[in-house]
């Protein structure tokens, strides 16, 4: 019994790391991660959008204000 239990620990200690490098599953739902890196083009500079929202969030004026001349 005592040649067995070293494999044991091994056999249970090889299965999870194993376990641990096969790809997971995404989770169903919204890819947020995703979206913010979707590109677009704002004042003809290109960058993601998670670049997007903190820039017009502390931006003087936004980038789409028509000044009347």
């Amino acid at each position: 019994m005592r040649k067995f239990i070293p494999w044991l620990i091994s056999l249970v200690l090889l299965t999870w790391v194993i376990s641990r490098m096969l790809p997971q599953k995404a989770a169903a739902g919204f890819d947020t991660a995703g979206f913010g890196q979707l590109p677009v083009l704002v004042g003809g500079r290109v960058m993601p959008m998670d670049t997007l929202g903190p820039n017009l969030a502390f931006a003087d004026e936004p980038p789409w204000h028509l000044h009347n001349r």
